[in-house]
């Protein structure tokens, strides 16, 4: 197995890890985001469809279909399903003076993902026009997260707002310019190994999840 190949399932890892993390997360009993408790292993949900389209051979060859379909496609119907559970009634609208620091506590994912990103790129398996920007990002997102948590005086209804609304645009910009730059480079690239679970899981989850943070704040 090649570095780059072990690098990408050290990605797919630490998304099981992020899973994990934000099921913990949904679940905690001092702040109980789920009215229904069936919404806090919709993570484990979004794990098994990014599984499927990445392990399973004949969802694995569609991923190169030029958007809206293929792994485009895969990504979006995540993202729509996870916001429509997040936004909808069976989730709590809790007290805005609730503790922040949970879903912020997520922040450090992103930290990880763009180092990640960055080493996969640095090898070879991202075009440059994407990782330095994508890595770049989520290493400016998680540190504005990181800054947050840290601060002694809490954290404010408006920065945990401010820092939800940077890391949804952030996002966005991943699966926009991924759609236009990632497909070519790896059509021209066939004996790369595809990212597996990140665009496919990591990203929908993170998304969806400062939708969630908007709602709750």
């Amino acid at each position: 197995m090649t570095e780059l190949a072990l690098v990408i399932l050290l990605q797919d890892v630490l998304i099981v890890m992020l899973v994990a993390h934000v099921c913990l997360v949904l679940r905690q009993p001092s702040q109980p985001i789920a009215k229904a408790p069936a919404v806090s292993w919709l993570p484990i949900v979004a794990l098994i469809w990014g599984a499927l389209w990445s392990y399973v051979p004949v969802m694995q060859n569609m991923r190169l279909s030029p958007p809206p379909l293929g792994q485009a496609a895969a990504i979006l119907a995540s993202v729509v399903v996870l916001c429509g559970f997040w936004l909808g009634p069976t989730v709590r609208t809790l007290h805005p003076d609730t503790d922040y620091r949970p879903l912020l506590g997520l922040a450090v994912w992103r930290l990880v993902f763009g180092m990640s990103i960055l080493a996969v790129g640095v090898g070879g398996g991202l075009p440059s026009s994407f990782y330095w920007s994508v890595g770049l990002g989520d290493l400016a997102v998680g540190l504005f997260g990181a800054a947050l948590i840290l601060r002694t005086t809490g954290v404010s209804r408006r920065l945990f707002l401010i820092w939800n609304v940077v890391g949804m645009i952030d996002l966005i910009h991943v699966l926009v310019l991924g759609a236009i730059t990632l497909i070519p480079f790896f059509a021209a690239k066939p004996d790369l190994p595809l990212t597996n679970l990140l665009p496919l899981t990591g990203v929908p989850l993170l998304l969806s999840l400062h939708f969630l943070g908007l709602r709750r704040a």
